[in-house]
């Protein structure tokens, strides 16, 4: 039997997918280890009406509790993606740092997809 192991920059991928967003409701992604919930991820989407102040996408991440995370992405509508353009520390896995990084890609009229990837340093 085989495993596998992935790394990027001496990082390793603890969780990575992609997942279509069920008509338009928030996608939450949970993180458990040794069977308990370590951490939760959710991203909330706003399409807001064309404005000259949200041309450009936005995103707003705050706690929910000790072990969860909202994302809420407004103008996150573009078919060619958005996304963090480098990883970003979200959590404390004792003394390492989790980091996540993500792309959402929309195409009109259709629910999004979000690729991730949770990387353990």
């Amino acid at each position: 039997m085989f495993e596998t192991a992935v790394t990027s920059g001496g990082r390793q991928v603890i969780s990575s997918g992609s997942v279509l967003s069920f008509s338009g409701e928030p996608v939450e992604i949970r993180l458990t280890q040794n069977k308990r919930e370590f951490l939760s991820i959710s991203f909330v989407f706003h399409s807001p009406r064309e404005s000259a102040s949200q041309k450009h996408p936005a995103m707003e991440g705050k706690a929910v509790g000790q072990r969860a995370i909202q994302f809420i992405l407004t103008g996150f509508d573009n078919p060619a993606g958005c996304g963090t353009t480098k990883p970003m520390e979200i959590a404390l896995n004792g003394s390492r740092r989790v980091y996540l990084h993500f792309r959402v890609y929309a195409l009109p009229d259709a629910d999004r997809l979000i690729v991730y990837n949770l990387f353990l340093e």
